[in-house]
């Protein structure tokens, strides 16, 4: 994972897969990128295979950090994990964006990168 400052918004990229073996800690590890007061983009462009472990962290997550800032994730158009996030209507947890730049301008408007 690579974590990035982009004004308050912590942006990280998920590279590989996310699955049972390590979805636990992929999302100890994006709950502690999110600071208090902040957003959080999860860019997801790496990412090969996610599984419902996956998903269930990025649910999670969307829930634990509504209140702060609220997250963002990153799927590019034509994606394969486009259908499995659409499928488990991840979209009404937190915006799905095709880049980066859409997530944070999503998440902070007044935010450049």
């Amino acid at each position: 994972m690579h974590v990035e400052q982009v004004g308050n918004i912590a942006v990280v990229r998920v590279v590989g897969e996310i699955d049972l073996a390590n979805a636990s800690r992929v999302g100890t590890s994006l709950a502690a990128a999110a600071a208090p007061e902040s957003g959080l983009v999860v860019d997801l462009t790496g990412v090969t295979y996610i599984d419902s472990a996956g998903i269930g962290e990025l649910f999670a997550l969307a829930a634990q950090i509504r209140s702060a800032g609220g997250l963002a994730v990153v799927i590019p158009d034509g994606s394969p994990l486009h259908k499995l996030f659409k499928i488990t209507a991840f979209d009404e947890a937190a915006p799905v964006c095709p880049t980066q730049d859409d997530a944070i301008s999503i998440l902070g408007p007044d935010t450049q990168t």
